[in-house]
């Protein structure tokens, strides 16, 4: 029983083992308090200009140059 609660092998749900291992290597953020989701249109919004600009690769390439 103690393994269980130690070990994050014995996790049957990958995410979970995952989440588990971050979280005894003290890497996870604590939890807050729920947020409000943003209002759709303003989702819309942000899709639009997140495709506007210049693409990931070329800022890449040109930053290798």
């Amino acid at each position: 029983m103690l393994d269980a609660a130690t070990d994050p092998e014995l996790t049957d749900d990958e995410s979970l083992r995952v989440r588990e291992r971050l979280a005894a290597a003290g890497l996870l953020a604590p939890a807050g308090p729920p947020r409000p989701r943003p209002a759709e249109d303003d989702l819309i919004h942000a899709r639009d200009r997140a495709g506007q600009g210049h693409p990931l690769a070329d800022l890449v390439r040109d930053g290798r140059e």
